[in-house]
Formats: structure tokens, C-alpha cells, sequence
């Protein structure tokens, strides 16, 4: 045992020590003399070598390491850490693998060479480790430093830039074969291709995305539902389907693409599809409620928009289609008021509830009111459907206050507005309730057919 220890303790203090090689290697490449092709050429002939010999292996061994570590050293002063770790974990390699032919009884080494054998693996195997630290972090720094400048390119409006830049993360990724970064990578393409305008280009990047992850299928179906595409739409969420069926999301819009196809059924199967997987779903409840609205059954309408209401109390768009549901198709007039109240106490600067609450004002006998809310409306929106609907609501006001000639007077302003617009002009409102609270009022016969035939007027 004390001439082993000696033995190893005379290499490790011996030029032929590792650390003393990279010492030596790192003044050697400082020399313009100093040629890295002629040590490219020479390892790779040791290397062949020592695989068919078996004489003077620990010799070559060391001869193989002082090249190497040449090399290292000027890959590294250079930059190049990708060739130091391929370097060195090639060097791992073949250091390890004269051990294992001398395990395996291939070769036989003395105690000596063994040890120095040994050595020299654990020597290359930190170098190895380190230098695969090193590209890791240099790959980190490289990808922060990218997606920081295509994300500064986004906040400035740079598309076209920051696409080039996702571009080249996208190469990178594919030679690392990190396919979640690449897949990732290729639908921030997408997203940014749809802020540019660009739904081609965005289509054309989440398929690509799509091909690699089945997921990405949800991105090609959105998509194509915004470009009005729906049947391809949900075609695309139905691939994306077979490998994820309890997709709550997908399944809601999957039903939204039959919406926009008038196929009010099967929209309401994915609705209650979506739920099933998601009951907090609140766009599937409030889809439920418009689609059964659709197809007649208002009081399940009713109920759907009500369990949206328990999730998302202050749920504008379901309060304002509540009031709606119960003015024109319930004619329940207190609880339509009571929804229109909450739409406009969630947002009072909201011209669809405050428009719905003026109409519905007027249902209740509070004429001065809806007037009120209706000239506010009038102050503060431009669309053509409500202004009508406004200036109607307030000539009805002064009808069943008894004031004709005020009444006549926007009665007439409705019927100039409309002709003002466009021949192509589409009027939104609907005056269902109102005209059966025409109908049923007990004001002249003669206010009460120019009401209604104006009401018949509007969307001509």
C-alpha cells in the first residue's frame, strides 16, 4: 500500500498531472506559433491510436490530454464554448473507455497506468461538467437576451422585428430538440402575426406549432372562427378534441363556431358539453342561455344566465341579456328593471344599459326618468340603433304624459335620423315589449298607430 501511495503521489506531483498540463497549455496557445488545425489533426490521430493499440496507453494518454487542453484553451480564449464541451466530453469519453477495455479484459494496465488512467477520467469528467454548465448558461443568457429584445419590439409596435427575432429562437430550439420551447415559440410567432393584422400569417405558424403538439390545434381553431372560417374552425377543435376531450375551452368554442352557423342545437351541446368539464365555465353558461333563448325556452335561458350570475355576480353582458330576456321574451317587466338597474350600477357610463334601462323606465310609468337616461344616452353615443331607439323612448314619454306636440316633435326626429342613414343601415333594437305596451296603453288611437307603424318603419 505505501509504494501505491507513493506511486500516486509522484504523478500527481508531476509534470504529467493534469493541472500542470492546463497550465502549460494556456502559455502554449499564447504563442503565434501556435497552430490549433495542427492539434485538431494530431488528436484525432492519438485518439485513433490508442482505440487499436495496446502499448504505451497511458503514455498516449497524457500526449492526448496536452493537446486536448490545448485546444480547450484556445476554444475557450475564443469563445467558442460549444466546441469546449464537445471537446471535453469527447476526451471523457475516450479517457473512459481505455478503463472499461481494461475491465472488460480487453487491454491490461498496471497499477500505475490504472491510477493515472483514473485520474485522467475524473480530470475531464469536471471538465466535461463545467462545460456543459457553461453552454447551458450561455443557451439561457443568449435566449433571455432574445425574447427581452422581441418582447421590447412588441411594446413598441415592431412586429415585423420581433417575428425575425422568435425566428431565431425557434432555429435554436430545433438543434436542441426542446420541441415544448420550439411549440411554445412558434405560437408567440402566431400571436404576434394576429396583433400585426396578419391572420394568414398566424394561421399558418400555429399549424406549424399544431403539427409538433396536437394542443396547439385550439390556437388554428380560434383562428379560424375570428376569420369567419367556422366550419374549418371546428374541424381544427375537433383535432384537438380526440386528444384532449375534456377541453372545457374547446368544447365552448366549438359550440360558438355553430353559433355563428345558425345551428343553435348543436351550439348547445357544446355548451353543456364545455360545462360538464368546467361548470365555472361562465362564457359555456352564458352561451347556454342564449342559444335556449334562441330556440324558445326562456325560462332555461333565464336559469343558465343565473348560474353565470352566481359565478361572475357583476357580469355586465349577462345583467344587460337578463334585461332583455325578461322585457322582450318574459315581459316580466319588475325583474327586467331590476337587471337593467345592476348593469348600469356595474357601469354607469355603459350606453346599453343605461338605453335599456330608459325603455324600461317607461314600462314602469317613470317617463321623466327615461327621458333622463335617454338624452344622456343621446349626449354620448353614436350607434345608430340606440340613437333611433332614444329618440323613440323619449317621444313616448311625452305621448303617455299627454304632451303630443313634444311627442310629435321627436316622433319626427326618429323618422329624419332614420332616413339620414345608410340604404344599408341594419337597426339592432328590438321593440317587442314596447310595442305590446303600446298596444295595451289606452292613448289615442291616432298617437297609438303612428307609434306602431314608426316602430314598422325602422328597419326599412
Amino acid at each position: 500500500m505505501a509504494k501505491l501511495r507513493n506511486t500516486i503521489e509522484s504523478f500527481l506531483g508531476s509534470l504529467h498531472h493534469p493541472r500542470a498540463i492546463e497550465r502549460a497549455a494556456k502559455a502554449a496557445i499564447r504563442s503565434r506559433l501556435y497552430s490549433p488545425a495542427k492539434d485538431e489533426v494530431k488528436l484525432g490521430e492519438i485518439i485513433s491510436r490508442l482505440a487499436k493499440n495496446e502499448e504505451e496507453i497511458a503514455e498516449r494518454l497524457v500526449d492526448m490530454t496536452e493537446v486536448a487542453m490545448r485546444l480547450h484553451a484556445f476554444y475557450y480564449s475564443k469563445k467558442e464554448i460549444s466546441k469546449t464541451e464537445q471537446l471535453s466530453r469527447k476526451m471523457f469519453h475516450a479517457v473512459g473507455d481505455v478503463l472499461e477495455r481494461n475491465k472488460s479484459g480487453d487491454i491490461s494496465l498496471a497499477d500505475e497506468d490504472k491510477l493515472r488512467t483514473e485520474t485522467l477520467t475524473r480530470f475531464w469528467e469536471g471538465i466535461a461538467k463545467a462545460d456543459v454548465h457553461a453552454v447551458n448558461f450561455a443557451k439561457q443568457e443568449k435566449e433571455h437576451a432574445l425574447k427581452e429584445k422581441a418582447e421590447a419590439h412588441i411594446r413598441e409596435g415592431k412586429y415585423d422585428e420581433a417575428i425575425k427575432v422568435l425566428q431565431v429562437m425557434v432555429e435554436e430550439k430545433g438543434k436542441t430538440k426542446d420541441i415544448p420551447a420550439m411549440v411554445a415559440t412558434l405560437r408567440n410567432i402566431a400571436d404576434v402575426m394576429r396583433k400585426k393584422g396578419d391572420s394568414k400569417g398566424s394561421l399558418d405558424y400555429s399549424q406549424k406549432a399544431a403539427e409538433i403538439d396536437p394542443s396547439a390545434w385550439f390556437d388554428v381553431g380560434f383562428i379560424l372562427g375570428e376569420t369567419k372560417q367556422y366550419r374549418k374552425s371546428i374541424a381544427a377543435y375537433n383535432r384537438l378534441l380526440r386528444k384532449a376531450p375534456n377541453n372545457a375551452n374547446a368544447w365552448n368554442n366549438k359550440g360558438w363556431a355553430y353559433e355563428n352557423l345558425l345551428d343553435f342545437s348543436r351550439a348547445l351541446k357544446c355548451y353543456e358539453k364545455a360545462l360538464t368539464f368546467n361548470s365555472r365555465l361562465v362564457r359555456s353558461w352564458e352561451g347556454k342561455g342564449l342559444m335556449l333563448w334562441k330556440l324558445g325556452h326562456l325560462e332555461q335561458a333565464s336559469n343558465s344566465f343565473e348560474e353565470a350570475l352566481k359565478i361572475e355576480p357583476s357580469n355586465q353582458y349577462v345583467l344587460i341579456n337578463l334585461t332583455a330576456l325578461y322585457n322582450d321574451g318574459l315581459k316580466n317587466y319588475k325583474k327586467a328593471f331590476d337587471y337593467a338597474r345592476l348593469a348600469l350600477d356595474v357601469n354607469p357610463y355603459d350606453p346599453i344599459a343605461r338605453s335599456n334601462l330608459a325603455e324600461i323606465l317607461v314600462l314602469a310609468h317613470r317617463y321623466k326618468e327615461a327621458r333622463d337616461h335617454a338624452k344622456k344616452v343621446l349626449e354620448s353615443d353614436n350607434d345608430a340603433s340606440r340613437k333611433i331607439a332614444m329618440y323613440f323612448t323619449i317621444s313616448l314619454c311625452y305621448f303617455f304624459e299627454g304632451n303630443i306636440k313634444e311627442g310629435t316633435k321627436y316622433l319626427k326626429a326618429v323618422k329624419d335620423y332614420r332616413r339620414s342613414l345608410q340604404p344599408t343601415f341594419t337597426n339592432e333594437w328590438s321593440y317587442d315589449g314596447i310595442s305590446d305596451f303600446i298596444t295595451n296603453s289606452d292613448i289615442p288611437k291616432d298617437c297609438k298607430t303612428n307609434l306602431l307603424e314608426t316602430i314598422d318603419s325602422m328597419d326599412t
